[in-house]
Protein backbone atom coordinates (compact mmCIF):
# COMPACT_ATOMS: atom_id res chain seq x y z
CA UNK A 1 0.00 0.00 0.00
CA UNK A 2 1.52 3.50 -1.01
CA UNK A 3 -1.47 5.40 1.36
CA UNK A 4 -2.28 7.50 -2.30
CA UNK A 5 -5.85 8.66 -2.56
CA UNK A 6 -5.72 9.13 -6.01
CA UNK A 7 -7.02 6.97 -8.00
CA UNK A 8 -5.87 6.20 -11.81
CA UNK A 9 -8.59 8.02 -13.63
CA UNK A 10 -8.24 11.05 -11.79
CA UNK A 11 -5.28 11.77 -13.93
CA UNK A 12 -4.97 15.08 -16.32
CA UNK A 13 -4.38 13.06 -18.91
CA UNK A 14 -7.97 11.09 -19.07
CA UNK A 15 -9.71 11.66 -22.40
CA UNK A 16 -13.54 11.51 -22.62
CA UNK A 17 -15.23 8.88 -23.64
CA UNK A 18 -16.43 10.23 -27.34
CA UNK A 19 -19.91 7.30 -27.17
CA UNK A 20 -20.58 8.68 -24.08
CA UNK A 21 -20.67 12.51 -25.13
CA UNK A 22 -22.92 11.49 -28.25
CA UNK A 23 -25.49 10.12 -25.78
CA UNK A 24 -25.27 12.90 -23.99
CA UNK A 25 -25.41 15.46 -26.73
CA UNK A 26 -28.14 13.25 -28.15
CA UNK A 27 -30.19 13.34 -24.31
CA UNK A 28 -29.31 16.35 -23.60
CA UNK A 29 -30.09 18.59 -27.01
CA UNK A 30 -28.01 22.77 -27.43
CA UNK A 31 -30.01 25.35 -26.80
CA UNK A 32 -31.05 26.43 -29.98
CA UNK A 33 -32.10 23.08 -30.71
CA UNK A 34 -34.17 22.63 -27.33
CA UNK A 35 -35.96 25.70 -27.85
CA UNK A 36 -36.60 25.16 -31.56
CA UNK A 37 -38.49 21.77 -29.90
CA UNK A 38 -40.18 23.77 -27.35
CA UNK A 39 -42.02 26.12 -29.99
CA UNK A 40 -42.69 23.06 -32.07
CA UNK A 41 -44.85 21.74 -29.44
CA UNK A 42 -46.33 24.73 -28.50
CA UNK A 43 -47.51 24.97 -32.34
CA UNK A 44 -48.74 21.71 -31.82
CA UNK A 45 -51.16 22.34 -28.20
CA UNK A 46 -52.65 25.68 -30.30
CA UNK A 47 -53.94 23.63 -33.65
CA UNK A 48 -54.99 21.01 -31.41
CA UNK A 49 -56.62 23.79 -29.44
CA UNK A 50 -58.16 25.87 -32.58
CA UNK A 51 -59.72 22.72 -34.01
CA UNK A 52 -63.02 22.51 -31.68
CA UNK A 53 -62.91 26.28 -31.77
CA UNK A 54 -64.70 26.74 -34.93
CA UNK A 55 -67.10 23.90 -34.13
CA UNK A 56 -67.79 26.06 -30.64
CA UNK A 57 -68.37 28.92 -32.52
CA UNK A 58 -70.99 27.73 -35.34
CA UNK A 59 -73.25 25.97 -32.42
CA UNK A 60 -73.05 29.61 -30.57
CA UNK A 61 -73.72 31.04 -33.95
CA UNK A 62 -76.69 28.45 -34.13
CA UNK A 63 -78.12 29.05 -30.70
CA UNK A 64 -78.41 33.17 -30.79
CA UNK A 65 -79.29 33.66 -34.84
CA UNK A 66 -81.57 32.54 -37.12
CA UNK A 67 -79.26 30.08 -39.54
CA UNK A 68 -79.91 26.58 -39.02
CA UNK A 69 -77.73 24.02 -37.30
CA UNK A 70 -76.73 22.25 -39.80
CA UNK A 71 -75.39 25.03 -42.15
CA UNK A 72 -73.74 26.88 -38.63
CA UNK A 73 -72.01 23.76 -37.85
CA UNK A 74 -71.22 22.52 -41.10
CA UNK A 75 -69.39 25.99 -41.71
CA UNK A 76 -67.38 25.57 -38.70
CA UNK A 77 -66.73 21.64 -39.06
CA UNK A 78 -65.34 23.51 -42.87
CA UNK A 79 -63.24 25.54 -40.96
CA UNK A 80 -62.04 22.55 -38.30
CA UNK A 81 -61.22 20.30 -41.69
CA UNK A 82 -58.80 23.20 -43.36
CA UNK A 83 -57.09 23.88 -39.88
CA UNK A 84 -56.38 19.93 -39.87
CA UNK A 85 -55.40 19.77 -42.98
CA UNK A 86 -52.90 22.24 -42.60
CA UNK A 87 -51.38 21.13 -39.38
CA UNK A 88 -51.19 17.33 -41.46
CA UNK A 89 -49.87 18.39 -44.71
CA UNK A 90 -48.18 22.33 -44.62
CA UNK A 91 -46.47 22.55 -41.29
CA UNK A 92 -46.50 18.46 -40.52
CA UNK A 93 -44.80 17.25 -37.51
CA UNK A 94 -41.30 16.30 -37.73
Amino acid sequence: MTGSTESPSDGPDEEPDPVAAHVHAEAHPAGSEAAAAAARDTQYDAVLAAVPAPLAVGALVATFSSLSVALALGAGGLVAAGIVGWALFLAPPA
